[in-house]
């Protein structure tokens, strides 16, 4: 066979246009792996922004719970338990709010674990509620007695106020 200067081999065409072929299906290949890498790293990035969330979440409970133990701890006058267990109530209501906001925003999975964890948060907020009627109507009470009293009703909202990040997180 014999070809003329202008034209390629067959052979040669042939070769040319199947490693073409392979480079495109290789490319192709190529960009789809990159497409699943980037999906991959966005959902991680989802992921740990969710996690640092939640964990945020229960450091600032933590935080807040212990500020209010530490001031039950340290005070001197029913006034002072009062204060306490005011600033744990205020506390109390951020978590709620925030959890209505989630709640709001979130899908089934989110908004039913938010319920749960707003209804132990309600809870929480009427044992506070109780705690300072009680040091209200009991100031003849000892403050041994009172702090006890207000010390068992924050470990009871604590968990209530802990748990409720554990809800919010996304699949």
């Amino acid at each position: 066979m014999t070809t003329t200067p202008n034209q390629p081999d067959p052979a040669v065409r042939d070769e040319v246009a199947d490693r073409a072929d392979a480079v495109t299906t290789a490319s192709g290949a190529l960009r789809d792996a990159l497409d699943e890498v980037h999906r991959a790293e966005d959902e991680a990035w989802r992921r740990y922004a969710a996690d640092l969330d939640a964990a945020t979440r229960r450091l600032d409970a933590a935080l807040s719970v212990a500020s209010s133990r530490l001031r039950v701890d340290k005070a001197e006058t029913h006034e002072e338990l009062e204060d306490a267990l005011e600033e744990l109530a205020t506390t109390w209501r951020t978590r709620a709010d925030e959890i209505r906001v989630q709640t709001h925003l979130g899908e089934m999975d989110a908004r039913d674990a938010g319920l749960h964890a707003l209804d132990d948060l309600e809870a929480a907020g009427h044992r506070i509620a109780e705690a300072l009627t009680g040091l209200r109507d009991d100031a003849g009470d000892s403050l041994a007695t009172a702090r006890t009293r207000v010390q068992h009703t924050i470990d009871e909202v604590a968990k209530a106020v802990a748990d409720f990040g554990r809800g919010l997180r996304t699949p």
